[in-house]
């Protein structure tokens, strides 16, 4: 059997050994149809995304990992979390020369006031879906969000919104993208389908100059950047470092967190296989600035080490097509807002349901480890 057959298997595997371990009881008040439906924000953050995935630096061991890591860094439990990642927001993208909110139309100003129901009742649920539907009228009530790929998280609050919007009569649509960033920001507006709704990084969508027609309504989590660097000795090389331009990296870079103004000059790649592809082979002396998982996943050498103070926290948020950010449709987007932060709150905010999320960390990387995966490939027969 080839490899990434086995390991489709062994990761569905575990995804379903998860289920099993009663992971419906362990959610609480959601059903336990609704937690097959998150885990199959395991066994997909859909299966068929994996191999691309894994080429974007996410293993089949860091998909767990990353929705635990995105959940556990929500900024959607209370009005207060929200406002103040939303000033942090504001001074990074003001620092970086991306945006100073007060003169930008991508940045409502009833952003300054927001407030947000961390949870909702099974009838404030209901109420609120019944406003979205009867602003379609007599046409099918379908909300459609895009997102990359590498945004696990949100890919499971979707799924898990989808699911439970669908018994009330309201179709949740959400496409997962392979690109991310600037790239997916490009292949937005030729889609033929019009996009309700944005999943990605404040840094990717202000750089874009495709997404005027968006507007930012809520941050949803931060996730943790960082400088790699190979320490081999350069013998008088003078470092570069690998920047993926107009993303996250490109603000990291502006705002030289972790590195000093003149010990280092800038190479910018343009998409995230390039980034991946140096990032494999990177040469004495040189940085790259990566996300964390890609972080986690590169460094099987010694010599390939993080650089120190380096972090910057990118953040991750929901943007609004134009139209449902006017006045007349504003109520009908804050219900929208407001069941998409409930089912996120659903699984971030239920301890339970993150603990087994750690079990699925544990499993995956157990049957994903060298000796492990030999075992069970010797005891299933395919060794």
């Amino acid at each position: 059997m080839k490899r990434r057959e086995f390991i489709k298997q062994t990761f569905q595997a575990t995804f379903g050994a998860a289920a099993g371990w009663g992971i419906g009881s362990l959610l609480g008040d959601i059903p336990v149809s609704a937690a097959t439906a998150v885990c199959g924000a395991g066994a997909g953050v859909a299966f068929d995304q994996i191999v691309r995935l894994h080429t974007l630096g996410l293993s089949q061991i860091a998909i767990p990992r990353c929705l635990y890591r995105d959940l556990n860094a929500s900024v959607l439990r209370g009005t207060g979390d929200v406002q103040g990642s939303l000033s942090s927001l504001r001074a990074t993208m003001n620092a970086g020369n991306l945006s100073d909110f007060s003169n930008d139309a991508r940045v409502p100003k009833s952003l300054e006031s927001v407030s947000i129901t961390p949870r909702l009742t099974t009838s404030q649920f209901s109420a609120a879906v019944q406003v979205v539907k009867d602003h379609f009228g007599a046409k099918d009530a379908v909300v459609r969000f895009v997102l990359p790929s590498v945004c696990v998280g949100p890919t499971a609050a979707l799924r898990y919104m989808a699911a439970r919007c669908k018994s009330f009569g309201l179709t949740i649509n959400f496409d997962v993208c392979d690109d991310t960033g600037r790239e997916m920001a490009s292949r937005i507006m030729p889609h033929s389908t019009p996009v309700d709704f944005l999943v990605m990084a404040a840094d990717g969508f202000f750089h874009s100059s495709t997404l005027s027609n968006f507007r930012l309504c809520l941050p949803v989590y931060t996730h943790p950047g960082c400088i790699i660097r190979n320490t081999k000795p350069t013998y008088g090389k003078h470092s570069t470092t690998i920047v993926y331009d107009q993303s996250a990296s490109s603000t990291h870079w502006n705002l030289r967190t972790g590195l000093r103004p003149t010990d280092t000059e800038k190479h910018a790649v343009h998409s995230v296989r390039e980034l991946v592809q140096i990032c494999n082979d990177l040469q004495p002396g040189d940085n790259a600035i990566v996300w964390e998982a890609l972080a986690d996943r590169l460094p099987s050498s010694s010599n390939i080490q993080r650089v120190g103070n380096s972090d910057y926290h990118r953040t991750i948020c929901l943007f609004g097509a134009k139209h449902w950010c006017a006045r007349k449709t504003e109520t009908v987007r804050h219900c929208i807002q407001s069941l998409f932060i409930d089912c996120w709150n659903a699984l971030a905010l239920n301890t339970s349901f993150l603990c087994s999320v750690r079990a699925m960390i544990s499993a995956t990387r157990l049957l994903c480890s060298g000796y492990c995966a030999v075992q069970i490939q010797k005891a299933c027969g395919f060794h």
